[in-house]
Formats: structure tokens, C-alpha cells, sequence
């Protein structure tokens, strides 16, 4: 049997896509079950690890309350009075206000933080002095012989280890009073920061806040538990902070330990000291009854990456597997579909695949047998087919199209040279009108600086005429120590061939005919004329705009000036009313008050900033230069911003050290420069990373620093204008976090002043490092 070349087409495009279809089939099945339930186990793990961030979130919460808590004015108050030898102490009625002033704080600072259940003042010998906390719905001020003295607490002794600024965070347990469990149970959280005397910096005491944590494992119990599914939390030693059975709740502090890993076997090694696995799931082999297991760990202090906790939801394989079938059949059934419509496709490919063949034989053997054919040939396809159909009607009339062609080209050849010599003359004719009407001068000279060409612009600004400078050197353009440096270029130019001002534009200064010496603005560029050099000189007259510089530059100083003395005195009064010292003001007429000190702040930086730029742009600005040590001075910096990157969770780290390195700089404007780039690197940097400042000595006699952040980088479209005025790289960050976008121009041009170069690497998401190149003493 015969089959023509559609059915073949047809009959093996549908064999290879079922077999094909049944084969693939069964593996997809196989490995999308396993895909399903191990997507459906990674779903889990995301959720967890996202509810884990919320935890922390509020941990850090309040290790920030704690800090700032502890740096309130009352603190110091009330040690330097209790400690005084001078006064009684329960007649002292400076202590008094002080205290009261601070357990308002407190009782404002619970009322605001419902979680919060008691905030504690400790002397370091473990005695309370000031105890705030919650009494069913109510405040309740702890006082007299209800003090208690916590000496034997061991987050009492681990804070007071601690250094100025840092914080304690302690275990989960359950709340004690008297050294007795509470009852009802409150799973509790505390954290702790110590106490410096400002005036000694010896350590007086610590401040803790005591928060229920209960309600948030509470919270993921209701989120991921259900019938078929159980949830348990742990602490880093595997007891169970939660359990579905409620005995089991907190055992360590109620005489018993039960422990997940007796539960759990394959969970021994998560807990095992220096383990750094984030997350195990655990699969059954063979029994599908048989649970995956799902255990997450959450961190929760950064300062002791052993603490953590662990989320662990158990549900049945088959469960999981159930939930993922209805995917699997929507899979076979937009497969059959596909399918269905693959063997449609060919055999409609097929049709007409075939169908322009056979015109093409037809046509072909009509010719071969000198017989008229009626048949088209398929010349519109764009396919092979196509192609040679076009191929065999361009052989026919090859002949008769290469004797029009010759003709044709006669003609069009003529035609062209009139037209090219049209064209050249109307573009001399063109470039000869724009150059003699452009609002710049345009003057041109050879290599030994004698004058080609002066448009009327150039004689304009200049006031020669050309006739009067064409053929002469172009030094008479020029004030003579100008012209002794563009002699001295000439020479090193035909001599060495070195470029410095090719291609660029700079400011220079002309000389007028009448001898009137002006700035103007100058681009040199070099054009080749076959073995001949020509240079051209493109000028602007900016007398006007250095006018209008010097105007705006002193009204920006006047400006700045006589804003600056009634802001510095609007901040010093708000100052005073914020800090309390005029007493307790409503918390409305509080916040407005912050925001009105916190915006008058950042009206006086930006003078300041405005300032420091006129003077070092008007020459003003006096530099103190001296020789110094390199590392030390970092190291001072470093000290200097480091209650600044703690206010972002940042710590600056010097990553090398060079002894002996010398520079000769302004020692306060140096600090003013890194100060600026540590701010910036703090602000912009996640919250728990570093900031690396490191040191490099180049073989030319010049010392690098970089400084490094690990933030989102900046955008393509800021690397040209980065150093700009005003310029910030994500207005609503830089907005949020504060900036007048001048930081970066000011360190620029300080590092200027002192001989050096500032640059930057930048990669998307991954950081920026800014690098200060500066000469050694």
C-alpha cells in the first residue's frame, strides 16, 4: 500500500506523541508526587520561618525598649542621689522626684505594651529599687518591703557582665515571684541591659522588662495545628516549650524534662552543640501513615547564636500526599488536551506541508513536457518550499534581468556622481552656516598653535576680527601665564604624544583685545586630516554665569547664617521641653514636640552642610594639616560612630591593621569625612551586619581605605551624579532615614583639598564600598 507523504507525516507525528506522552507520564507522576509533598513540607518550613521572624521582630522589640529605658534621664538621677552621702536617703526629695518621674515612665511604657508585664530598676547588688508591672487589669507600683533582691538570678549576674549599651536576652521559662512558679502560668521572656554611672563609668545597676512570649507560640499553634497535623516548640536544649499534651508544657521548670529528641529520634543531631542546620525534614520510607516530620530553627539572639528555639509540625505522608492529588489530575487532564491537540496540529501540518509539494511536481512536469500548467507556483511561502519555488521562476528569467540590470546601473551611475557633488557642496555650504551662527566660538589651530579658523562667535567674544588673528599663534587669546603653559603642552605633545586636556572641558581664562582678562569655558578636541594635526577650541563667555555664582554662593550664606543662630535657640528650647525639665506634658503635645526638635535638627544640618560647602567652594574654608597616624585615627572613628551603628543593630569592624602608616591631612576634617561614610554605611546596611573599614598601601606611595556595607547597593542611573549637591541614590529610604543629600559632595571635596581621590563599587542587593585614596607623609 502506497501511503502519500501527508499520511506518513501524519501516522508518525502521532505515534511518537503517544508513546512518547505514556512514557514521560508514568515518571511525571512517580517524581511529581515526591516534587508535591516536598514543596508542600517547604511551604510549611517558609511559614514557620516567617512566623519565627515575627517572634523575633518583637524580641528585638523590646531589647530596644530595654536600651531605651535604660537611657532616660531619671536612671542617673535617681543612682547619683541614692548614692550621695550628703542627703538621707527617704528624705532626699531630688531621689524622690526622680523616681516618681520614672515610674511614670514605666507605667506609660506598659500601657503602651500590653505583652509587657513588669519593668525592674536593679542596684548591682541585686536589690530593686523602682518595680512597675501589671496587676490583673491594672498598674501596679511595687514598693517598701515588697522589693525583692534578685542577686541570685542568673540574668541578673550575666548583665551585669555586660558592656555599656549591650543587652541580655535570657531563656524562655515560665514567671516566678518569691522564687515561686505564678500560677496561672506565664511564659515569660526578659531582657536586660546594665547601667554606667555618666560620671564614672563604673556600673550601678540594670533595668530589666519582663514580657509575656506564651500568647505568640499560642499564636502559631492556632496558625499551623489541626486535626491531622500537630505542632511543638522547643528551646535550644529540645524541652518542649509547647506541646499538644498541656503536662508536658514547660517541664524543666516544673520538676520534669521532657525532651523532643526522646520523641523524635532523627532530631538528636539539631541539637547537638555547633550544629548549623537551620531545618530538618524527616520522611517516611515505606509507610504512608507514617508522619513528615518539619523542624525549624528560629534564633533570636544575635549576640549568642547557640539560643534558639525550634518549631517542629508533624502531619501524616498520606495526608500531604491526598492534598497534592487534585494538582496531579489537573496535570493528566491538561495533558490529554495537549495531546489532543498535538495529533490535530499534525495532521493539519501535514496538509499543508504536502500541499505546495505537489503544486511545485505538478508545475514541474507541465514544463518538462512543454505543456501550459495552470497551476501556481507557491512562491508566497516563507519555508524551504518557498525558497525553491522563488529559486526555479528567478532561473527562468535570470537572463532578461541581468540585460535590464546593466542598463539600468549605466544610468543610475550617472545619476549618483551628480548627486554625490550636489551633496558635497550643499554640506561645505551647511557646515559652513552653523559653524559661522553657533552661539559658541570656534577657533581651530595647527599643532604648532597657529591660528586656522575664528567664527564670527569667536570675534565676538575675543573683539578681534578674523583677518586679525588668523595666521598668528593662538597665545594671543590668552593671559601670559596661560600662554606659557600652552607653549610648554605644545612642546610635551609633539614630543612624548601625551594627551591631558584632549577630549575634555574645562574653565580657563581669555584675553580680549583690549587687554580685559575673562573666565570662559573650553573644549579642546584633535581631528586627523591625513597626516596633519588640526586642533579645535570650542568657547563660552561664563563672566555672566561666575556673576550669578558669586551672587547665589553669598546669598546662600547670608541665608544660612541668619537661619542658623534662632534655629540653634528654637532647638535648645525644644530640647528642654522634650527632656522633661519643665515637667510631664500630654503624650499629643509630647510627639508634636519631638517632631518639631527632630525637624529643627535636620534644618541645622543642612545649613551646616550648606555652609562647609560654600566655604571650601568660595576658598574659605581653613584646613589645619598635620602629620598623624592612619590606624589609630580609624580606630578613633570607629569609637567615635559606635552608639550610632548600635542604633542600627551595626557594628563597624577595622578588618586590618598597618602600623606605621603616616598621612599629612586635617586631622577634624578627616573625622568629618569617615564620619559621613560610616553614617551612611549604617543607614543603608541590614540590620545585624557588619561594616568593614580596611586599609591597603599602594607600590605608588598612596594608602586606600574602604569602607564596606552589605546593604541593596546603588542604582545604575546615581553612579554618574552620586557626588552631586542634593543628590540621594532612593529619595523615600534616604527620607526615612534622614540626609540632606550633601554628605557625599562634602566628603568629596574635602578629600580634594588634600590631594586624594574618593570612588565606589556598587553591586545590586549585594552592598557598596566607598574607597579613599590619599598620598602617605
Amino acid at each position: 500500500m502506497k501511503f502519500s507523504i501527508a499520511a506518513k507525516i501524519s501516522l508518525i507525528t502521532i505515534l511518537l506523541v503517544l508513546g512518547s506522552t505514556l512514557t514521560v507520564g508514568g515518571l511525571f507522576y512517580v517524581k511529581m508526587t515526591n516534587l508535591l509533598v516536598e514543596r508542600a513540607s517547604s511551604d510549611i518550613a517558609n511559614d514557620i520561618r516567617n512566623a519565627g521572624s515575627r517572634i523575633k521582630a518583637k524580641i528585638d522589640a523590646q531589647s530596644r525598649d530595654t536600651s531605651v529605658l535604660a537611657n532616660t534621664s531619671p536612671i542617673q538621677g535617681i543612682f547619683q542621689t541614692r548614692n550621695s552621702n550628703n542627703l538621707d536617703k527617704q528624705s532626699n526629695s531630688t531621689f524622690l522626684q526622680w523616681k516618681q518621674r520614672l515610674q511614670s515612665i514605666f507605667i506609660a511604657t506598659l500601657k503602651s505594651k500590653p505583652f509587657y508585664l513588669k519593668i525592674r530598676l536593679i542596684e548591682k547588688n541585686g536589690q530593686e529599687v523602682i518595680v512597675v508591672g501589671r496587676k490583673e487589669n491594672d498598674i501596679d507600683i511595687i514598693e517598701g518591703n515588697r522589693l525583692q533582691n534578685k542577686n541570685h538570678r542568673i540574668y541578673v549576674k550575666e548583665t551585669l557582665k555586660l558592656k555599656k549599651g549591650e543587652t541580655y536576652i535570657s531563656e524562655i521559662n515560665l514567671n516566678r515571684e518569691h522564687g515561686k512558679v505564678t500560677v496561672p502560668h506565664q511564659e515569660v521572656l526578659r531582657t536586660a541591659t546594665p547601667i554606667y554611672d555618666d560620671q564614672n563609668n563604673q556600673v550601678v545597676g540594670l533595668l530589666i522588662i519582663t514580657a509575656e512570649i506564651g500568647h505568640e507560640f499560642r499564636g502559631l499553634q492556632n496558625a499551623f495545628q489541626n486535626e491531622h497535623r500537630k505542632i511543638y516548640v522547643t528551646n535550644d536544649q529540645g524541652s518542649y516549650l509547647l506541646h499538644s499534651d498541656n503536662s508536658k508544657h514547660y517541664g524543666f521548670d516544673l520538676g520534669t524534662d521532657y525532651r523532643i529528641q526522646n520523641d523524635i529520634p532523627g532530631l538528636i543531631d539539631l541539637y547537638k552543640l555547633g550544629n548549623k542546620d537551620k531545618q530538618i525534614i524527616l520522611k517516611p520510607t515505606n509507610n504512608n501513615e507514617q508522619p513528615v516530620i518539619n523542624a525549624t530553627k528560629i534564633h533570636f539572639d544575635i549576640n549568642r547564636p547557640e539560643r534558639f528555639i525550634t518549631v517542629a509540625i508533624t502531619e501524616p505522608y498520606s495526608v500531604i500526599k491526598k492534598n497534592q492529588v487534585g494538582v496531579l489530575y489537573n496535570v493528566w487532564r491538561l495533558s490529554l488536551v495537549i495531546v489532543l491537540g498535538v495529533i490535530l496540529l499534525a495532521l493539519v501540518f501535514s496538509y499543508h506541508l504536502s500541499k505546495p509539494i505537489k503544486q511545485i511536481t505538478q508545475i514541474m512536469n507541465d514544463y518538462t513536457n512543454q505543456r501550459p500548467s495552470i497551476t501556481k507556483m507557491p512562491t508566497d511561502k516563507n519555508d524551504e518550499i518557498g525558497v525553491l519555488a522563488r529559486s526555479y521562476e528567478t532561473l527562468i528569467g535570470q537572463v532578461e534581468e541581468g540585460q535590464n540590470s546593466l542598463r539600468e546601473m549605466n544610468s543610475n551611475l550617472e545619476s549618483l556622481v551628480n548627486e554625490r557633488t550636489q551633496a558635497l557642496e550643499s554640506s561645505e555650504i551647511f557646515q559652513r552656516s552653523v559653524i559661522e551662527n553657533m552661539a559658541d566660538g570656534l577657533i581651530t589651530s595647527d599643532e604648532d598653535g597657529y591660528i586656522l579658523s575664528f567664527n564670527s562667535s569667536a570675534e565676538q567674544i575675543f573683539q578681534y576680527s578674523s583677518e586679525e588673528v588668523v595666521g598668528k599663534n593662538i597665545s594671543l587669546l590668552m593671559p601670559e601665564s596661560h600662554s606659557r603653559n600652552h607653549d610648554e603642552y605644545l612642546n610635551v605633545y609633539k614630543t612624548t604624544g601625551v594627551k591631558k586636556v584632549i577630549g575634555t572641558r574645562r574653565e580657563a581664562e581669555g584675553l580680549k583685545k583690549d587687554g580685559t582678562v575673562f573666565p570662559i569655558d573650553l573644549s579642546i578636541g584633535e581631528i586627523t586630516i591625513g597626516n596633519r594635526r588640526v586642533f579645535s577650541g570650542v568657547v563660552r563667555d561664563i563672566t555672566e554665569r561666575k556673576q550669578m555664582d558669586k551672587m547665589k554662593n553669598e546669598f546662600v550664606s547670608t541665608v544660612s547664617h541668619e537661619l542658623r543662630t534662632p534655629l540653634t535657640a528654637i532647638r535648645g528650647a525644644l530640647g528642654l521641653i522634650t527632656s522633661g525639665v519643665l515637667g510631664i506634658l500630654p503624650e499629643k503635645t509630647q510627639e508634636l514636640l519631638l517632631v518639631a526638635n527632630n525637624n529643627t535638627n535636620r534644618l541645622l544640618y543642612l545649613i551646616n552642610d550648606i555652609l562647609d560647602i560654600q566655604k571650601i567652594e568660595s576658598g574659605h574654608m581653613d584646613f589645619n594639616f598635620q602629620e598623624f597616624e592612619l590606624m589609630p585615627f580609624l580606630e578613633q572613628v570607629i569609637l567615635d560612630n559606635k552608639t550610632y551603628g548600635n542604633q542600627y543593630g551595626v557594628e563597624f569592624v577595622l578588618q586590618n591593621k598597618i602600623d606605621g602608616i603616616k598621612i599629612n591631612a586635617d586631622y577634624a576634617r578627616m573625622m568629618q569625612v569617615f564620619a559621613n561614610l560610616l553614617s551612611n554605611a549604617a543607614k543603608f546596611s541590614p540590620a545585624g551586619q557588619n561594616v568593614e573599614i580596611s586599609v591597603d598601601v599602594k607600590s605608588d606611595n598612596i594608602v586606600q581605605i574602604s569602607v564596606t556595607d552589605h546593604g541593596s547597593g546603588i542604582p545604575q542611573e546615581f553612579h554618574d551624579k552620586l557626588f552631586e549637591k542634593f543628590t540621594q541614590s532612593d529619595s523615600s529610604t534616604t527620607r526615612a532615614k534622614g540626609g540632606t543629600g550633601l554628605g557625599l559632595s562634602i566628603i568629596k571635596m574635602i578629600v580634594d583639598k588634600h590631594g586624594g581621590i574618593v570612588n565606589f563599587v556598587t553591586a545590586a542587593g549585594e552592598g557598596t564600598t566607598f574607597r579613599i585614596e590619599l598620598p602617605l607623609a
